[in-house]
This record gives structure tokens, sequence and C-alpha cells, in this order.
């Protein structure tokens, strides 16, 4: 389902595949997957807001990102919160066993993020 892309302690990366993308999955896509790091960062830092997340996207590239700016806890708990969204989206591709610092209000927002891909692949056919 997801792969997402982590170089840096503070920004992480989001990718969508597919020969035809509409904008209405586009949305939901990045709307599911940036709930996903909010929450996640939250359950992490144990407080509501702990950075302003800024949109990025790398130029020439299909990739968007977010980056974490007005760091209002320990920059570790961000990059430990950013690990756990990663990290807990890798393993529910392969078992269906809550994520540490998922909620269920976020494995919403994994299953609307699931919900995008196109198994006929004409639209999205891959997150990472």
């Amino acid at each position: 389902m997801s792969k997402i892309q982590q170089p840096s302690k503070y920004k992480i990366r989001l990718k969508l595949d597919g020969p035809l993308i509409t904008p209405e999955r586009f949305l939901i896509g990045v709307r599911s997957w940036f709930g996903i790091i909010k929450d996640v960062t939250e359950n992490v830092a144990k407080q509501k807001n702990p950075a302003t997340w800024v949109v990025f996207v790398e130029p020439g590239s299909d990739v968007i990102g977010l980056q974490a700016e007005d760091i209002r806890v320990s920059p570790e708990i961000i990059s430990q919160g950013l690990s756990a969204a990663n990290n807990g989206l890798q393993s529910l591709e392969n078992k269906s066993v809550r994520p540490d610092f998922y909620s269920y209000n976020t494995l919403t927002k994994v299953g609307r993020l699931a919900n995008i891909l196109d198994l006929e692949g004409k639209q999205i056919d891959k997150v990472h």
C-alpha cells in the first residue's frame, strides 16, 4: 500500500503513482496521509500541534512532502513521530495489528489512503 520515504529528521515524503490520477483521489490521498502524520506525531508528543506542518513539492518531481517548522516540543519527538508514522504504515501492509501511536481515528485515515488505490491500475496503482 504505502512506503513513505524519510530522508531527514523533520521531513517526510509521499509519492502517488499511476497513469491517470483524478483530482478527487489525489486530494483524498494527500489529506489522509497528512492526517496520519499529524495524528501520530501528536500521539507521540502527547500534545496537540507539536509543530507547524509546511507542504513542499520537490522541483521537477511528483513527490509531495511535509516539513515540521515552528517545533514546539523536543525536535527528537518530531523525528520519533515521523518514524512511528512511517513504520506503522509499513507494518500495516503485512499484518492487521494496530501500530503504536495509531488511534482508531488514524486507522480510519489509513483505510481512506488504501482506498484510493485502483486495483485495475487505471488511476493510482502505488502509494510510496
